[in-house]
C-alpha cells in the first residue's frame, strides 16, 4: 500500500519518551507519533524492515543505528500489536519496546547538536531521496535527478560498532551495494576504525540479478524500492553473496 506525501518530524525531545513506570497506552501513543510507512515508502517495506530488525534483536541483541529506523521499528510494533488482540504486553514485548525506546533516547542525546530538519517524503521517491529543509536557514536540498540512493539498513552491535548499508543506482545504470563499518569490531580486525566497501553490478547483469531475487525488470523509479524490499527479507550474511553471485565487482577501503 503506497501512501501519499505526509510531513513528519524526524526528531523528538527526550521528555516525549515514555518512562518505565508509564502505562502501556503511553508507550503505544508515542509509537504513533512517527509514521513508519511514510519513512520507508510502503507498508510492505516497513514490515520487512521491522520484522528483520526484531529477528536480529532476538538472535544477536542488535538494533538499528539510525533514529528514523528505530522509530520506524517501534511504529511497526504498535501496528503489530493493533492487528493482534490488543492484549497487555508480554514480558518479551516489553523487553523489545524498552530496548527500542532506550536506543531512541541514546540517539536523541547523540544528535542534540544537529539542526532540526523537517523531512517531507515525496511520492515515487526512495526513502532517503527526500526534500530536506533546514528550519533555521530555510535552505532546501534536492536529490540529484541523475542518481538515486536508498538506505537498506543500519544497525549497531554489542561492541558499540555500527554498520550502514545502502543501495545506489547510478546514471550509467549500475546498481551498487555500499557499506560502512565504524568502531566496534572493525579496529580489532583492521586496525583503523573505518571500513568501507561496495559491490558494483554492471547494467547488463541487472536482469539476471533481479530474476535471482524473484523480481521483474522495472523502471528505475521503482527499482531501488523493489530491490530493498527483497534484500531485507534475506539474512544479512546472504545480501553481499547475492551481488557476488550476480558477478558484481568488489571494492573496499580501510582507514580512519
Amino acid at each position: 500500500m503506497t501512501r501519499g506525501p505526509r510531513r513528519i518530524l524526524a526528531v523528538a525531545l527526550p521528555e516525549h519518551l515514555p518512562k518505565p513506570e508509564d502505562d502501556q497506552l503511553v508507550w503505544i501513543q508515542f509509537a504513533l507519533t512517527f509514521d513508519g510507512y511514510a519513512e520507508k515508502g510502503t507498508q510492505e517495506i516497513c514490515a520487512a524492515f521491522a520484522n528483520a530488525a526484531r529477528d536480529r534483536w532476538e538472535e544477536a541483541g542488535t538494533l538499528p543505528a539510525g533514529l528514523s529506523d528505530l522509530r520506524a521499528a517501534l511504529f511497526y510494533e504498535q501496528r503489530r500489536w493493533r492487528w493482534s488482540d490488543e492484549a497487555p504486553f508480554t514480558e518479551r514485548q516489553w523487553r523489545y519496546w524498552r530496548s527500542l525506546v532506550d536506543a531512541i533516547r541514546h540517539a536523541l542525546f547523540s544528535q542534540d547538536k544537529l539542526p532540526v530538519c523537517e523531512i517531507e517524503p515525496q511520492v515515487c521517491r526512495p526513502s532517503n531521496a527526500r526534500l530536506a529543509k533546514n528550519v533555521t536557514t530555510g535552505e532546501t536540498l534536492e536529490p540529484s535527478p541523475m542518481e538515486r540512493t536508498i538506505d537498506l539498513f543500519s544497525e549497531t552491535d554489542a561492541h558499540g560498532g555500527s554498520r550502514h548499508v545502502w543501495l545506489r543506482l547510478t546514471k550509467k545504470g549500475e546498481l551498487i551495494l555500499e557499506g560502512q563499518d565504524l568502531g566496534g569490531a572493525a579496529p580489532k580486525l583492521f586496525g583503523p576504525s573505518e571500513y568501507e566497501w561496495a559491490w558494483t553490478l554492471a547494467p547488463e547483469r541487472l536482469s539476471a540479478f533481479l530474476e535471482s531475487l524473484g523480481l521483474e525488470a522495472c523502471l528505475s523509479a521503482g527499482l531501488l524500492v523493489s530491490v530493498t524490499e527483497a534484500l531485507n527479507k534475506l539474512e544479512r550474511t546472504k545480501i553481499q553473496k547475492v551481488f557476488e553471485d550476480a558477478g558484481a565487482k568488489f571494492w573496499n577501503r580501510i582507514g580512519d
